[in-house]
C-alpha cells in the first residue's frame, strides 16, 4: 500500500510540473563590429529588460566588455555583459527584469560588478528587489567590490513565485552577466495522461493482488 501511495504521488507529481532552470549571458545580441547597444530596453533568454532609472537618461544595454572596456579598472570578464547605464549619471540607475508572457520565476543568483572599478566610493551597493506574484516583496543587497572583477551574488529562498526583479545601483553604472533563472512550467496533457495511467495501473495492481 505505502509503494503504491508513494508510485502514484510521484506520478502525478511529475505530471503536474516540471522545473526549467537556464543562465542568461546576453550572448549573440550584438552582432559584429558592434560592441555596445543602449537601448531603453532589451530581451534576452526570455526575459524583457527595461530602464527604469530615474533619469531621463536611463537605458539598458549589452557591451562586449573584452573591445569596449579597455581603460584603466575597467571590470572585464571576456563575454558579453549586461549595462545599467544613465547618460547624465542620475541615481539610482535601475532596470527591471520580466519574463515574457507574464510567467512567474525564481532567480537563483547572477554575477556583478562596477563598470569602472576606481570610480566606486566605498559602501556603495547593487539593490535586487523583487515583486511577488502574492503581491509582496523581497530585497537584498551586495556591496560593489574595486577588484576588477565580476562577482557572484547568491540570492536567498524568497525570491521565488516572483512576476519581476529590479536592479538598482546607487553607484556608477552596473554590469550583471550569468543571471540564474528558473520557472515551473506545466508539462504537455499527454505527460498528464500517463501519470494518471500510472496511478490507476498501480490501483489495479494492487486489487489482483488481494
Amino acid at each position: 500500500m505505502r509503494r503504491f501511495r508513494l508510485a502514484a504521488a510521484c506520478a502525478l507529481g511529475m505530471a503536474a510540473t516540471s522545473s526549467t532552470a537556464a543562465t542568461i549571458g546576453f550572448e549573440g545580441i550584438l552582432t559584429p563590429p558592434t560592441t555596445l547597444s543602449l537601448q531603453t530596453s532589451i530581451v534576452s533568454g526570455g526575459f524583457s529588460f527595461a530602464a527604469t532609472g530615474a533619469g531621463a537618461g536611463s537605458r539598458v544595454g549589452v557591451y562586449n566588455n573584452a573591445n569596449v572596456c579597455t581603460a584603466p579598472g575597467c571590470t572585464v570578464n571576456g563575454t558579453a555583459s549586461f549595462l545599467i547605464y544613465d547618460a547624465a549619471t542620475t541615481y539610482p540607475m535601475s532596470a527591471t527584469m520580466t519574463a515574457l508572457g507574464g510567467s512567474r520565476f525564481a532567480l537563483a543568483g547572477f554575477d556583478f560588478a562596477p563598470l569602472f572599478a576606481a570610480s566606486v566610493a566605498s559602501g556603495t551597493s547593487l539593490s535586487v528587489t523583487g515583486q511577488t506574484a502574492g503581491g509582496g516583496s523581497v530585497a537584498q543587497s551586495f556591496l560593489f567590490q574595486n577588484g576588477g572583477s565580476f562577482v557572484a551574488a547568491t540570492l536567498g529562498a524568497g525570491f521565488g513565485n516572483l512576476t519581476s526583479v529590479t536592479f538598482s545601483s546607487d553607484s556608477f553604472y552596473a554590469a550583471l552577466d550569468n543571471i540564474e533563472v528558473s520557472a515551473a512550467v506545466p508539462l504537455p496533457a499527454g505527460a498528464v495522461l500517463l501519470g494518471s495511467a500510472l496511478a490507476l495501473g498501480g490501483l489495479a495492481t494492487r486489487k489482483r493482488r488481494r
